[in-house]
């Protein structure tokens, strides 16, 4: 069985685009991030260990967003996927 936890409109400012005024300028960006799966061990147990830890993922997500530099949207996505599966 698979459970979702989302992070919805998480808010930071970065210096990414395709056109160098956007890679100058910088912009708002606003991020949702769904992850699926399965949260049974930590509800049943109540072992933080076992849980996703809200914060680290913010944190992915802050780092990638305000201190990387990419030219699409579709690469800040997979790095933030890639470094939240790396965690988890």
């Amino acid at each position: 069985m698979a459970d979702r936890l989302r992070l919805q409109n998480m808010a930071f400012y970065g210096y990414h685009g395709a056109f160098d005024a956007e890679r100058e300028m910088g912009q708002r960006f606003e991020v949702d991030v769904e992850i699926v799966t399965d949260l049974q061990p930590a509800g049943r147990s109540d072992d933080s260990e076992l849980a996703i830890n809200y914060v680290d993922v913010y944190t992915i997500v802050k780092e990638i967003v305000e201190e990387g530099e990419y030219s699409l949207m579709e690469g800040i996505a997979e790095a933030v996927a890639q470094q939240i599966l790396a965690a988890y």
